[in-house]
C-alpha cells in the first residue's frame, strides 16, 4: 500500500475564525487607544499638533479639523487634544470594523498574511508618530465605501458614494495631501459611477468641489504670523519660543511656516546621508508585495481595467510627488498598501464560483497548512515599516 504523506493543517470552523479575527482587531484597537492616549498626554507636536491646526490666524491649509475641534472644545469645555484623540480612535474603530466585515466576505485563508502583517492593522502600533495622523480618516472612509459596494443595495451604495464625495473636501481642508488619494475612492466605486451618464455627471460635479478645496488649501499655505496665532489659541500646547528659529520644535504647526523648497531640501539632506534608510524602504516595499501574492488574482483584475489602472496610477504618482517634500516615506508606502488591501475586496474573480453549491459546501471552515501559519507568524514579528 503506497505511503501517503499528510501535511499538518490547521482547520477552524468559519464562526471560530471570524471570532479570532474580531478578537485580534479588538486587541489591536485597544493598543492603538493606549498609544494614542500616550501621545495626547505627551502633547506630541507632530501627532497631536497636526490635528490642532486651526483658523485662529485666518484661513490656512490643514486648519478645518482643528477649527472644528477647537469650537467643539470651547462649547463643551473639553480639551482640544482630548477631542483629537477621540476622533483618531473613532476613525481606527471604523477602519477595523469595516475591514472585519470585508474579510468575512472572503475565504479568509488568502488574506492571512495581510491581516497579520505589520502594516495593515499594526502600522500605528509599530510607529505611533507616523501612524496616528489624519490619513486614518481616509482609511475609515475608503473602508466604508468598499463595505458599501459589497453589502449595500444599489440605492444605498449611491448614498454612501455621494455622502463620501461631499465629505471629502473637509478631509482635504484638514490635510491637503489627502487630495492625492481621492482617485482611490472613485476606484472603489467605479462600477457604480459608470452605470449611467447621470451618475458620471453627478460624480464629476462633486469631484470638482474637491478640486476647488485643494486649490484653496494650496493657495493659503500659511506663514509665521498664522503659526504664532494658532499657537496662541492652544493655550500651553506650544513652547514659549515661537520664532522662525524654533520652527523645528513646533512640529506640524511650525511646518505651516515653511515652503516646499525648504521641505525638499530636508528630504535631499536626509536621503543623502541615509542610504540605509533607502534600502529599508525598498525592503519594506518588497515585503509588502509578498503579502499580496495570495490575492494576486484580485489585483490583476483591478489593473486589467484601464480606468481603474489610471486612477491607481494617479494616486501612486501623487504619492511620489509627496515624497519629494516629506521625509516620512514609510507613511506613504503604508497608505498605498492599505488602500490596495481595501480595494482588493471589490475585485473578486471567483465571485460567481463562490456562489455555487460546491463552494458553499466548503465555506463553513478555514483550513491552512501549519507551514503557512508559521510563515504568517514570522512575517508579523520580523519586520516593520518606519
Amino acid at each position: 500500500m503506497p505511503h501517503i504523506r499528510v501535511k499538518p493543517q490547521l482547520c477552524l470552523q468559519r464562526p471560530s475564525f471570524d471570532r479570532a479575527i474580531a478578537a485580534y482587531l479588538l486587541v489591536t484597537l485597544g493598543i492603538t487607544a493606549y498609544l494614542g492616549w500616550q501621545n495626547m498626554a505627551a502633547r506630541d507636536p507632530w501627532v497631536i499638533g497636526d490635528w490642532l491646526i486651526n483658523y485662529a490666524g485666518g484661513f490656512v491649509r490643514r486648519g478645518l479639523m482643528g477649527e472644528l475641534l477647537l469650537l467643539a472644545g470651547d462649547a463643551g469645555h473639553i480639551r482640544t487634544e482630548s477631542l483629537a484623540y477621540a476622533v483618531q480612535l473613532l476613525a481606527y474603530a471604523a477602519y477595523m470594523g469595516f475591514s472585519y466585515l470585508l474579510i468575512r466576505k472572503t475565504d479568509g485563508a488568502s488574506y492571512l498574511l495581510l491581516i497579520f502583517s505589520p502594516f495593515i492593522f499594526y502600522f500605528q502600533i509599530n510607529d505611533p508618530i507616523l501612524g496616528l495622523r489624519k490619513e486614518c480618516l481616509l482609511f475609515a472612509l475608503l473602508a466604508a465605501n468598499c463595505w458599501s459596494v459589497l453589502y449595500q443595495s444599489q440605492r444605498g451604495n449611491y448614498r454612501v458614494l455621494y455622502a463620501s464625495l461631499l465629505l471629502y473636501p473637509a478631509l482635504i481642508l484638514s490635510h491637503e495631501m489627502l487630495a492625492v488619494y481621492l482617485p482611490l475612492l472613485l476606484l472603489a466605486q467605479k462600477t457604480a459611477i459608470v452605470r449611467s451618464t447621470g451618475h458620471m455627471t453627478a460624480t464629476a460635479s462633486l469631484v470638482a468641489i474637491n478640486v476647488a478645496a485643494f486649490a484653496l488649501a494650496a493657495a493659503f499655505r500659511g506663514d509665521i504670523g498664522q503659526m504664532q496665532a494658532i499657537c496662541g489659541s492652544l493655550q500651553d500646547f506650544c513652547p514659549d519660543d515661537r520664532s522662525a528659529e524654533n520652527i523645528a520644535n513646533l512640529g506640524a504647526i511650525g511646518a505651516l511656516a515653511t515652503d516646499s523648497a525648504f521641505a525638499t531640501g530636508l528630504v535631499i539632506d536626509k536621503r543623502r546621508h541615509s542610504l540605509v534608510g533607502l534600502w529599508h524602504y525598498l525592503q519594506s516595499t518588497l515585503l509588502i508585495g509578498v503579502a499580496f501574492i495570495p490575492i494576486r488574482a484580485r489585483l490583476r483584475m483591478l489593473i486589467a481595467d484601464k480606468f481603474c489602472l489610471l486612477l491607481l496610477a494617479s494616486s501612486v504618482a501623487g504619492t511620489c510627488l509627496l515624497m519629494t517634500v516629506a521625509i516620512d516615506w514609510g507613511r506613504f508606502i503604508t497608505i498605498i498598501a492599505i488602500a490596495l488591501f481595501l480595494l482588493s475586496f471589490c475585485f473578486d474573480p471567483d465571485r460567481t464560483a463562490r456562489a455555487s453549491p460546491a463552494a458553499a459546501a466548503t465555506a463553513g471552515s478555514v483550513t491552512v497548512s501549519l507551514r503557512y501559519a508559521l510563515i504568517c507568524a514570522v512575517y508579523f514579528v520580523s519586520w516593520q515599516v518606519r
